[in-house]
Formats: C-alpha cells, structure tokens, sequence
C-alpha cells in the first residue's frame, strides 16, 4: 500500500445468536452452517438432525480441538420441536441458517415471521436511540488530521472552494430549529482544512440536507415511527 494510505475491512457480528440446523445427509454441511457464522464473529445454537448426532458432534469436538474458543457453538440435541420453539421465542434470536427439506423451511420461515410480527425480537426493527447512541460512542474515537499520520481516521476536504461550502452549510444548520446537532461540527482552516465529522438529527425527511452533495463530514438522520415506513418511502420516491 503506498505511503500516507490505510484501509481497513470490519465483519461486524449480529447482535444475537444464529441458530444453525442441519440435515442427516450430508455431514460436511453441519460444519459448513456452525463455522461460516462463528467465523464472522456469531455466536451460534446448533441443532443437527436426530439421525446425525455422533457424526456432528464429532465436528463439533474437532472445532474445539482446532481453537474454537468454549460456547461460541452450542451443541444442542433433544426434541426439535421443543427446542425451536425456544429459539424462535428468545429476543436475541437474529438469523437461521438451515439446509434441509423445503417444508421444513417454510415452517422455520413462517415462525420467525410470526416472531417479527410480534416484536420478540430486540434486533428487529433496530431502536433509534440505542443506534444513535453507538454512532455517538464510535464518533469520539475518529480523529481527524495528516493523513500522514496513521492514527488520523480522516484527512482534510479537498480545496479552500468545498472547505468554505461545507463551513457555510454547518453554520447554516447550527441555526435551523428543524435540527438538532447530535455530535461534532467543529471546523479549523488554521493549518489545513479540516472539519471534524458531525450528525444531525432532521425533524422531517423534506430537510435540505438530505437534497445537497456536501461532499464532506456531515450526515443528516431521519427518525420515523415503523407504522410509517410506507408512506416514508414513497416520499423517498417522489
């Protein structure tokens, strides 16, 4: 990578567990369904089929012995009727990798629909202000400055002409009652053209932010209530 650049990939985990179910017929895929979500940083229930049980916990005790830390992949046997129900009834239940039968699918399919349409689920639709919240924690870390520096997570804007259009459109937005600012906004033209990143909470989705091209650190948030995701997105359209 050439010098003054970074770059960084993060595989963020689902805020749950995964439940994992797999077939009789075909071993390999009962490792196949555990690991591919274990690797990405999931913890995940695993039920194999009653007509597989030693072949899976064999697998099962192989991924131990190769470094797979404790409880990361619950082995779990007994009735499947008795035990999905569980699953399907656990708030932190967010996703289900399953091979098997397609009516057995549509039955899986079909509670975990249930279970949304209920709200059990604490994933499902995501809470605004526990996700504002975590914008907020991870913001304070960002540093801005030289790129050359490698702890900087953001350089300076591009010229003096898109410093100056972002500077007027902060200080425009700093007095718009339609917004509130929920972090940052600072700016510094002293050595560099620097602005630190900022969010603002718009109390309607016709705000002018969401129509300009900043090209720069700001970011404008939308809070609706789930009884109004139709109509919002026919806004959008429009």
């Amino acid at each position: 990578m050439a010098q003054g650049h970074y770059g960084r990939t993060d595989y963020r985990p689902l805020e749950g567990f995964v439940y994992a179910v797999s077939p009789f017929n075909f071993t390999a895929i009962g490792g196949n369904l555990v690991s591919a979500p274990a690797l990405m940083g999931n913890v995940v229930v695993w039920k194999p089929s009653p007509y597989s049980i030693y072949a899976s916990y064999l697998v099962y005790k192989i991924l131990l012995e190769a470094g797979l830390p404790p409880n990361v992949i619950q082995f779990v046997n007994g009735d499947a009727e008795m035990i999905t129900k569980v699953v399907f009834e656990h708030p932190e239940f967010v996703a289900l990798h399953f091979t098997g039968s397609s009516d057995v699918f549509r039955s899986l399919y079909g509670k975990s629909g249930e279970g949304i349409m209920k709200k059990i689920y604490c994933d499902y639709p995501r809470i605004a202000e526990d996700f504002l919240d975590k914008i907020k924690e991870e913001m304070k870390r960002v540093k801005v400055g030289p790129p050359n520096e490698f702890e900087n997570f953001m350089g300076p804007v591009i010229h003096r002409n898109s410093f100056d259009r972002i500077k007027a459109a902060i200080d425009a937005a700093n007095k718009d009652e339609q917004l509130e600012r929920l972090l940052g906004g600072s700016y510094d033209d002293s050595k560099g053209l620097f602005i630190q990143p900022l969010v603002y909470v718009a109390k309607t989705l016709d705000h002018d932010l969401f129509n300009k091209e900043l090209f720069g650190p700001v970011l404008a948030v939308h809070i609706y209530p789930n009884t109004e995701y139709g109509q919002l997105l026919e806004r959008i359209d429009r």
